[in-house]
């Protein structure tokens, strides 16, 4: 009777071990599908830089990313003139990055999105 306990749980370890052994040579299918992108998680932080100026920072999985003092897509170095509008060019700048778009922003962009700048 001891031989036969014995043997059940020699082949029940051997498949258990088996299966860790498949499962670690061979990940399952969800993770090898050509479909599934790894996403990073993009961060935003609003700065106010002065008493009337601001600016914004990106992080890459709570690493600094982009640091954006300047209001991006126009000639000179201008500050963004509100909360509002570092916090909108940010979100359009994470949401361009979370869909892997090219993070730039046009004048086109700032304009309708109301940003203030000096034209």
């Amino acid at each position: 009777m001891k031989s036969k306990t014995a043997i059940v749980i020699a082949i029940v370890l051997i498949i258990v071990m088996a299966g860790i052994s498949v499962n670690i040579l061979n990940p399952s299918s969800d993770n090898s599908r050509p479909e599934t992108i790894k996403r990073h998680l993009y961060g935003l932080k609003v700065l106010q830089e002065g008493q009337d100026t601001w600016s914004y920072e990106i992080y890459l999985d709570d690493h600094l990313y982009i640091k954006q003092t300047w209001i991006p897509g126009i000639s000179g170095k201008q500050k963004f003139a509100s909360e509002v509008d570092a916090r909108t060019i940010g979100d359009l700048m994470v949401q361009k990055l979370d869909n892997g778009d090219i993070p730039s922003i046009s004048k086109q962009e700032l304009d309708e999105n109301r940003i203030t700048y000096k034209k």
